[in-house]
């Protein structure tokens, strides 16, 4: 495979190589695509949620924000409550 870098990409890939975090400029390369890989897939996800929110609302399954935020701070003492249970209970 041939790629067409332009020169500020050259130069990203060879300061990188020289900071001794990589070997050579595939390393670089190869962790470069990970990374947008892994954007790439979080793009995905964020858009599917974006889009079940939108259904959502259109089908009127919303709660209001003072709702949406008391169901998280009760999860949130709930998840709390049990892990300092557990916590006692190893502690014991």
């Amino acid at each position: 495979m041939n790629v067409s870098l332009t020169p500020e990409l050259e130069k990203f890939i060879h300061d990188t190589v020289a900071t001794g975090r990589y070997n050579s400029a595939s390393e670089v390369v190869r962790a470069s695509l990970r990374i947008l890989e892994e954007d790439e897939r979080w793009r995905t996800f964020v858009k599917e949620k974006v889009a079940k929110g939108l259904d959502d609302l259109a089908a009127g399954r919303i709660v209001d924000g003072e709702t949406a935020m008391r169901r998280i701070r009760s999860a949130a003492q709930s998840h709390s409550g049990a892990q300092s249970k557990k916590a006692a209970r190893k502690a014991s």
